[in-house]
């Protein structure tokens, strides 16, 4: 694998950590977290930006709850800090990333996700004559 060089200084740029807020804060402008982010948007970007360069960035504050669609799930959320801070790891490195998966892998890929993995697996089924059929409980 071909190696890339720069990359923390990319991700620690202040357009990209713009960005990344942009896109971590779409369609919850309005959840108290992220208002509270945005209060003070400049100065919270320069201690992540720092953070960043020093390699010594804080992950901690994780919440779990439990959903029910239709079978029990655990989630855990980030807090709104570390969102911002994984899109700006993926801005910068997706395009990276995107070359090395595997063409069947859909999930969180542009261009991919439930529907098209769906698709591709009616298209694989329809090709076979064996199939094997499983349910893997609580995965």
């Amino acid at each position: 694998m071909k190696r890339v060089g720069h990359l923390l200084e990319r991700i620690a740029e202040p357009e990209n950590l713009c960005e990344a807020f942009l896109r971590a804060s779409r369609a919850k402008s309005t959840k108290p977290d992220v208002l509270a982010f945005r209060e003070n948007l400049t100065p919270r970007l320069a201690v992540m930006r720092d953070q960043i360069l020093s390699g010594e960035v804080p992950v901690r504050g994780y919440r779990q709850f439990r959903v029910y669609d239709p079978k029990e799930r655990l989630i855990t959320e980030a807090p709104f800090a570390q969102r911002v801070l994984h899109h700006a790891i993926l801005r910068v490195c997706a395009p990276y990333l995107e070359n090395k998966l595997v063409p069947w892998t859909y999930a969180c890929r542009k261009g991919k996700g439930r529907l098209a993995a769906l698709d591709a697996a009616a298209e694989h089924c329809h090709r076979q004559a064996w199939y094997l059929k499983l349910d893997i409980r609580k995965y």
